[in-house]
């Protein structure tokens, strides 16, 4: 019964556009040999595989004693973000904050010309409360 030991290995070949891993583990293929990783449980993310850097030492394992399946145990890595479409998000984003600047800017002249009439208003209003005051005085004197 096979009872699948770990074992540290050292990357000596990684390549992200095939998702090809190929690991030297001095106690099960020797100092010269090589176990490829299997596909088994890996895929690509935006055709992008996770690959380990030449030289990094990483975990793995097998499915049985004669190596048929060499797994390389690792956390799932997260997904490789792409880069497709932030341009134009970023494009989209700037277009509404000029837009928004652009009414802010609008708001400012309109409540500006408000301000400027209330202020008118308000002293038309005192000028009409004096024209009050002295017609009261006039007709109650």
């Amino acid at each position: 019964m096979f009872d699948a030991p770990v074992y540290r290995g050292t990357v000596i070949y990684s390549n992200s556009v095939t998702g090809e891993i190929k690991v030297r583990v001095p106690v099960l293929a020797g100092v010269d040999g090589a176990l490829s990783i299997s596909y088994a449980g890996r895929t690509a993310y935006n055709g992008v595989w996770p690959v380990p850097s030449i030289g990094s030492q990483i975990v793995v394992t097998a499915d049985d004693a004669n190596l048929t399946n060499v797994f390389w145990l690792q956390v799932t890595p997260d997904p490789t973000t792409s880069l497709t479409g932030i341009q134009a998000q970023i494009d989209t984003i700037n277009s509404d904050v000029d837009n928004l600047q652009s009414d802010v800017g609008t708001l400012q002249t309109t409540v500006g010309s408000h301000t400027s009439s209330i202020s008118n208003l308000t002293s038309r209003l005192t000028e009409l409360e004096s024209y009050k005051d002295a017609f009261l005085l006039g007709v109650f004197n």
